[in-house]
């Protein structure tokens, strides 16, 4: 196992750059199911973001995360916030505002996770941006359907290797933000 230091970037793809670019600047990034942080990393070297929180269920990729980090003196920072979260999603405690990411995982988990998080009341991000990797056509009307409270606000797809992907954005109904 190797762990470059987080001031040595990983390749930023453009599927990655579209991730952050269609954020809303000012507010925390959570990006759960984080995997290696690219996305998360890319998103706090961007200083678009108040507070960029990983999340993964896998303990080890949280804490070689944190090494990497800790590793790196331009992340000791006070301007840099992020936090680390090693748990299952559909188990924060933390209430989700801001930016919410999904991405790279199966439909079935995205619609679970965001489920979950909705009937335990912890979902309050202003937007969803969600890209999931099996079953894209049944599984984004179902999420479309447990995201009731939120406007599917666009549609955009992008090339990754041989394969067609996309990125739905979803924004929280203006009515649901007082």
């Amino acid at each position: 196992m190797h762990n470059k230091p987080v001031t040595s970037s990983p390749k930023i793809t453009s599927r990655m750059k579209l991730f952050v670019d269609q954020a809303l600047k000012n507010k925390d990034f959570w990006d759960l199911c984080c995997d290696h942080g690219y996305i998360g990393i890319h998103a706090l070297q961007s200083e678009k973001f108040r507070c960029i929180h990983f999340v993964d269920q896998q303990k080890h990729i949280i804490e070689n995360l944190k090494m990497r980090f800790h590793q790196s003196r331009n992340f000791l920072k006070d301007s840099y916030q992020y936090e680390f979260h090693a748990q299952d999603a559909r188990k924060l405690s933390s209430q989700i505002t801001g930016n919410l990411l999904i991405a790279g995982v199966g439909g079935k988990l995205a619609h679970d996770i965001l489920g979950k998080l909705i009937q335990e009341e912890k979902l309050n991000a202003d937007r969803i941006l969600i890209s999931i990797h099996s079953e894209e056509q049944k599984y984004i009307h179902l999420i479309s359907e447990v995201l009731c409270i939120y406007t599917h606000k666009l549609s955009l797809s992008f090339q990754e290797g041989k394969r067609e992907r996309s990125l739905e954005v979803f924004d929280l109904e203006p009515s649901q933000l007082d």
